[in-house]
């Protein structure tokens, strides 16, 4: 669903973020909640957007997901410095924002509300970092193993180094009382992974045959 446009890029929201929407603004502060998370996600998907119009890429939207956010890019003409770049855009710009108002938590405890917001946004960032596929990170590693090995191969390395980042922080994060963040990581790293080899070994079979 189109709910409007911002810097001439269509937004969107899936039916995933309304149920996520409903269930934040039944808890207290469930609104300044949902703002904040809202804000966070659309700060690091159109961080992604504008640095690939940058580059002259073609953006036809951004939307608003359950789990995160997506922007959807079309470059024509990709490389790994391009894509490493706007791959590490998002993240960026949550870890400044975090950065930039967490010593006004410590100059004015009255801003205490202001505590989600930066904790989200430098989650968000340092989340995203990680070496792993369907995250920034893992566009990230992709991007510096192209300039070493072909597509394949670097999807290879990619795809087995995320996994394997995702089996050893599944437990770590048991330990730490963070299951949820355990079971994403083990459940979408492996598909996401999968499909990003799946997709690129057809194209070079295609490129090939």
């Amino acid at each position: 669903m189109k709910i409007g446009k911002l810097f001439n890029i269509p937004v969107f929201v899936h039916w995933s973020f309304l149920i996520l929407a409903l269930f934040v603004i039944g808890s207290p502060g469930g609104f300044l909640a949902l703002g904040i998370i809202t804000f966070s996600i659309l700060l690091h998907e159109f961080a992604h957007a504008l640095v690939a119009k940058h580059f002259r890429a073609r953006v036809s939207g951004v939307i608003l997901l359950g789990f995160g956010g997506a922007a959807y890019i079309e470059d024509h003409n990709p490389t790994p410095g391009k894509m490493m770049i706007i791959s590490a855009a998002g993240p960026i710009a949550n870890l400044s924002v975090g950065i930039l108002f967490a010593p006004l938590l410590l100059v004015n405890p009255l801003l205490a509300f202001a505590k989600p917001f930066v904790y989200l946004n430098l989650l968000m960032g340092l989340l995203n970092l990680l070496p792993c596929f369907p995250l920034d990170g893992g566009r990230i590693l992709n991007g510096y193993l192209k300039t070493r090995f072909n597509d394949l191969k670097s999807t290879k390395l990619t795809m087995i180094i995320g996994v394997a980042i995702a089996l050893i922080i599944t437990p770590i994060s048991l330990v730490f009382g963070l299951p949820f963040l355990g079971f994403i990581l083990l459940l979408f790293v492996p598909l996401a992974s999968w499909k990003e080899y799946k997709n690129v070994n057809k194209s070079y079979l295609g490129s090939v045959l």
